[in-house]
């Protein structure tokens, strides 16, 4: 039996030795869009990405803040269903972005994935109707990153107060 259990292994060993035969068949995969990440670069690019979405909702611009998202990004209201895809975005800004709003977003912190192709951006936000958070995903494309999923709501009254917003 032991010469058994030694032959049996040396025969795994061989075979785990052996050269496997090349596969001829060409894999074509997607190119990444970079390969080196230069966070300070990237970091101003989604700050500007930031400030582009604060300036639509400050003009009342619903078909600018739709532009800055991914064609099947996904955006998770406060208190609200989950809105996907351009279409739906188009449909939700345009009811919920159409008149300008006071609106302040201050980024908190912004982290960048090693790999360079994804990021996310936590911060705060003032509005008339209160202070809040987010958390915007960005997705780098061949033509710069765009938002992939953001998140917000407002900050629940302190105890024994019912308004949050300044004044």
């Amino acid at each position: 039996m032991n010469r058994f259990l030694l032959f049996s292994l040396l025969a795994f060993a061989f075979a785990a030795c052996q050269t496997p035969e090349t596969d001829t068949t060409e894999v074509v995969t997607e190119t990444p869009t970079r390969t080196v990440s230069d966070p300070s670069a990237d970091r101003a690019a989604i700050e500007a990405v930031s400030a582009a979405w604060e300036a639509g909702a400050r003009a009342g611009d619903p078909d600018a803040l739709v532009a800055l998202n991914a064609p099947d990004a996904v955006i998770l209201p406060g208190d609200e269903p989950m809105v996907r895809g351009r279409e739906a975005l188009s449909t939700y800004f345009a009811a919920n972005y159409s008149d300008p709003i006071d609106l302040t977003l201050e980024a908190v912190e912004i982290v960048i994935a090693p790999s360079g192709d994804f990021a996310y951006e936590v911060g705060t936000s003032i509005a008339p109707d209160g202070r809040g958070k987010y958390l915007t995903v960005y997705h780098r494309t061949a033509d710069g990153w765009e938002i992939a999923a953001d998140s917000w709501s407002n900050d629940a009254p302190a105890p024994g107060t019912t308004d949050t917003s300044d004044g």
